[in-house]
C-alpha cells in the first residue's frame, strides 16, 4: 500500500526516482535511519540496478557509523583525553557543532576537516575499547518459555529469566512479542536497578519506547494507581501498558512498557551546568514531580540522578523507577548510599530487622543531594572521597555530618540560597524541612537566562502545592514578621483556586485578553526582510493562566471559524504594524510576570515560560526591521524597572511584597492603556470580539467581580 501511494506521488510530482528511493530519502532526512535502510534495501530487491537505492543504503550505513561514534556515553570526556581534540573543543562554535551532530547525526559534514578528525578519533577509540562480553551479556543455554497473557501457548523464548537481567548480546537486536501491540527488542538501554530494554509498538514503529522487566508488584500497583490522575504524566514517566509474562516454574514477571527519555549522564549534567535556565528548569520539574507524589500520600523512596529522564521535545524532566515508592507512614529500609539520609544510615547499621517510618523528609534529603550534585563538577561530592561500603553509612550517621564542604564549592549560589538548601540537608530529621518549597526558595534566581513553566492549577477546594510560591509556614521563625507583611500583598496559595485565580486578575470585566503574541505559519530561521514581509503570521491571545497543558476552545460553527481565521496577516501589512506596540508591551508584561513567578511573587497567577517570552520578543523585533521601531506604550518603562529589580537585586520578603504591589498596579494600568489600541487593531482585521469565545479563550468572572481570559483547560473555575 505504501509503495502504491508513493508511486502515485512520485508520478504526480514528476519525481525521477523509484517509490522506494523516495520513501527512503524521506525517512532518512527525518532521522528514521533503520526504516530508511529497510526501504532502500527493499528497493534493491525489486530492482538491483536502482542507483538511488544503492547510493541511499550506503549513505544510511555511513550515517549509522556516525551516529554510533557521536552518540557514545561521555562524548566530550572521551574527546578531551586527546590533545588535538581538546584544541578543537576550545573553539566554542565547533564544540557547539559537535553537540549538534551528537543530537542529529544527519548534520555531519565530512568535508569539514576538524569534524572528520573527530569522527576518525571516535572510531579509533571504539576499536581500542572493544572487549569480550561479560558473563551478564552471555546468552543462556537454558531459555525459559514466555507466554502471552491471553494464551497458554509459548510464543517465543527469552534467553534467561528476567531476574538474571540478560536477554541479548549487545549489537544483535532480536525481538520477542510481549503482546499483540508491543515487542521487546533485545537492545539494553539501562541496567541500574533492573535491566531496561528497547520496545516497539507494532502500530507506531516511530514511537520511542522501553520495557522494564520486574518482579515488583509494588511498581505495577503504582502505575495502575497513576492511571486515575490526569496530570500524572507531567511528573512520572508515562506507562503505556503492563503485560504479565508467564515464566517457567511459576516465576512472576511483569513487562512494563514506558515512554523513552534520555538519561541524565555526565554529559547532560555538564550541559545543565553550562545552561543555567535548563538547570533551573530541571530542578523545577523534578520538585514538582516529588510534590505530586507527596500530595498522593507517597514518597518516591529512591530519588537520584539515575532515576531522572529528560524529554528533549518538551524540555521536560520526569521521575522513573518506583520500586521503592511507599505510602507515607509505612515502614521502609532502602536507600542509595550517597543519597541516604542520616536516619536511614543509622537504620542500615543496626541490622536487617531495623526500619524507619516513610516521611516526606526522606525524599527532601535525597532531593537536596540531587540538587547539590547538579551544581558540582561531575556531580562529585567531596564528603565521600575514599569512602565505600558501610563506611558511607557510618559517615552519614556520625554526629556533625554535613555537606558544607561540597556546598562551599558551589559558586552559583549565594549565602542566603545555601542557607535554605542546608535546611533540606539538615542531618537532624526533626529540624529538617519536609516541604520542597523551601528548596525552591533557595534556588530562586534573578538571571534573565533562567525560565520556568508553572505547576498545573490546583483542583477546586484543594490546597495547591505550587512551585512559584510557598505558604508562610515554610518560612523560618526569624522571618515571621516579614512573612506577615508579605501576606498582606500576596495571598497564601493554601486558599481555594477561585481565590488564587483572582490574584492579579482584573478587578472588573475586561472586553479583551490582555496578552498578545504572534505565531509564524512557517519556520522563521534566518530570513531577509523581503521574505519576512511575505510570511503569514497568526495573532494569538495568551491564556491568563498559562501552562504547558493549555488547550483552546475550538470554533463551534463556520462563522466562528471564519472569525478566528481573520487573525492572520502578512508581515508587511498595516495590521502587523499596528500590533507591534501591543506585542512589545505584552512581552515586557510577560517578562515581569515570569521573573516574579520565579520569586513566588505572582503565586498561582500568570506564570509563563521566559524562554518562549523571549521568542515572542524576537518575532516582534524581526518585524521592526520592516516597519521601523514601534512606539512605546506608557507602561513599558515601569515593567522594565520591575523586572530589572527582581532580576538583579537580592530582595527580602518585604521588598518582594512591595514589588508585587507595583506589579499589580502597573498591570491594571496596562489594561486601560492598551484596550483602545487593541480594539482598533482588531477592527482593522475585521475580527468580531463580541463573542463568547475570543481567539480560543473565554472570560471567567468570579463572585468578587474579578475576571480572567482563560483557555478551555482553565475555564472550569467558578
Amino acid at each position: 500500500m505504501a509503495e502504491k501511494y508513493a508511486t502515485l506521488v512520485t508520478t504526480a510530482y514528476k519525481v525521477d526516482k523509484s517509490a522506494f528511493a523516495w520513501i527512503g530519502e524521506l525517512l532518512y532526512y527525518r532521522g528514521h535511519i533503520e526504516q530508511a535502510l529497510e526501504a532502500f534495501e527493499t528497493g534493491q530487491k525489486f530492482d538491483s540496478s536502482d542507483i538511488d537505492c544503492v547510493v541511499g543504503s550506503e549513505d544510511v550505513r555511513d550515517m549509522i557509523q556516525v551516529a554510533t561514534a557521536f552518540r557514545q556515553k561521555d562524548l566530550f570526556r572521551t574527546l578531551a583525553k586527546d590533545q588535538k581534540m581538546r584544541d578543537y573543543l576550545r573553539d566554542k562554535a565547533f564544540a557547539s557543532l559537535v553537540k549538534s551532530v551528537q543530537a542529529n547525526p544527519t548534520l555531519y559534514d565530512k568535508t569539514n576537516e576538524r569534524l572528520a578528525d573527530v569522527f576518525q578519533f571516535l572510531q579509533g577509540h571504539d576499536k581500542t575499547t572493544e572487549r569480550a562480553p561479560t558473563p551478564m551479556q552471555q546468552l543462556s543455554p537454558a531459555p525459559l518459555p514466555v507466554t502471552s497473557p491471553t494464551s497458554d501457548a509459548p510464543i517465543t523464548t527469552l534467553p534467561v529469566p528476567p531476574m538474571d537481567l540478560s536477554v541479548s548480546q549487545l549489537g544483535t537486536p532480536k525481538r520477542w512479542r510481549l503482546s499483540d501491540t508491543y515487542n521487546l527488542v533485545t537492545d539494553l538501554v539501562n541496567e541500574c536497578n533492573h535491566c531496561i530494554f528497547k520496545a516497539e509498538s507494532t502500530a507506531k514503529k516511530c514511537k520511542k519506547l522501553v520495557v522494564k522487566l520486574t518482579d515488583k508488584q509494588r511498581e505495577v500497583d503504582f502505575y495502575k494507581s497513576m492511571g486515575h490522575h490526569h496530570d500524572a504524566d507531567l511528573h512520572v514517566v508515562d506507562c503505556v501498558q503492563i503485560i504479565p509474562v508467564a515464566l517457567a516454574r511459576n516465576a512472576k514477571c511483569f513487562a512494563i512498557v514506558m515512554e523513552q527519555g534520555l538519561t541524565v549522564d555526565l554529559d547532560h549534567l555538564h550541559m545543565l551546568q553550562q545552561r543555567p535556565f535548563l538547570q533551573l528548569n530541571c530542578i523545577d520539574k523534578l520538585a514538582r514531580a516529588v510534590l505530586f507524589l507527596h500530595d498522593q500520600g507517597l514518597i518516591h523512596g529512591d530519588i537520584k540522578l539515575e532515576n531522572v529522564v529528560y524529554f528533549s521535545d518538551r524540555t521536560w524532566y520526569k521521575l522513573i523507577d518506583f520500586d521503592h515508592t511507599e505510602q507515607i507512614g509505612s515502614r521502609i529500609r532502602h536507600c542509595t548510599p550517597e543519597y541516604c539520609p542520616p536516619e536511614m544510615a543509622r537504620c542500615m547499621l543496626q541490622g536487617q530487622g531495623s526500619t524507619i517510618e516513610a516521611s516526606s523528609k526522606f525524599d527532601v534529603w535525597c532531593f537536596g543531594v540531587l540538587v547539590l550534585r547538579l551544581f558540582l563538577d561531575g556531580g562529585h561530592l567531596d564528603e565521600f572521597d575514599g569512602v565505600g561500603g558501610e563506611g558511607v553509612y557510618e559517615l552519614l550517621a556520625a554526629p556533625g555530618f554535613s555537606f558544607r564542604k561540597s556546598l562551599a564549592k558551589v559558586a552559583a549560589l549565594n549565602n542566603r540560597q545555601k542557607k535554605y538548601l542546608l535546611m533540606c540537608l539538615e542531618p537532624d530529621e526533626s529540624k529538617r524541612t519536609g516541604n520542597l518549597r523551601d528548596i525552591l526558595k533557595a534556588l530562586e534566581t534573578k538571571s534573565t537566562t533562567h525560565s520556568t513553566t508553572p505547576a498545573p492549577p490546583s483542583p477546586l477546594g484543594s490546597n495547591p502545592t505550587l512551585i512559584g510560591a510557598w505558604p508562610s509556614h515554610a518560612l523560618s521563625d526569624t522571618n515571621e514578621v516579614t512573612s506577615k507583611r508579605h501576606s498582606h500583598s500576596i495571598k497564601s496559595t493554601s486558599q481555594p483556586r477561585e481565590v488564587a485565580m483572582t490574584e492579579f486578575a482584573a478587578p472588573e470585566p475586561w472586553e479583551l485578553p490582555m496578552l498578545w503574541s504572534l505565531d509564524a505559519t512557517e519556520k522563521l530561521g534566518k530570513c531577509d526582510s523581503s521574505k519576512l514581509g511575505r510570511m503569514r503570521f497568526r495573532l494569538v491571545f495568551q491564556c491568563e493562566w498559562c501552562i504547558s497543558s493549555c488547550g483552546r476552545f475550538e470554533p463551534q460553527d463556520e462563522v466562528a471559524a471564519r472569525n478566528d481565521a481573520s487573525l492572520h496577516a502578512v508581515g508587511a501589512s498595516n495590521e502587523i504594524r499596528q500590533m507591534l506596540p501591543i506585542l512589545n508591551a505584552s512581552s515586557l508584561v510577560r517578562k515581569a510576570l515570569c521573573v516574579a513567578a520565579l520569586l513566588g511573587v505572582t503565586m498561582d497567577g500568570f506564570q509563563f515560560d521566559l524562554k518562549y517570552t523571549q521568542h515572542m520578543a524576537n518575532i516582534a523585533s524581526a518585524l521592526e526591521s520592516i516597519h521601523g521601531l514601534a512606539p512605546r506604550v506608557g507602561t513599558d518603562a515601569a515593567f522594565e524597572r520591575i523586572a530589572h529589580r527582581l532580576e538583579t537585586e537580592d530582595l527580602d520578603e518585604v521588598e518582594l511584597a512591595d514589588e508585587a504591589g507595583k506589579l499589580l498596579n502597573e498591570l491594571l494600568r496596562y489594561r486601560r492603556v492598551v484596550l483602545p489600541m487593541m480594539k482598533q487593531t482588531l477592527a482593522s482585521l475585521s475580527f468580531d470580539w463580541n463573542r463568547e469565545h475570543v481567539g480560543g479563550l473565554r472570560q471567567v468572572q468570579f463572585a468578587s467581580g474579578h475576571s480572567r481570559w482563560v483557555c478551555q483547560v482553565h475555564s472550569s473555575a467558578p
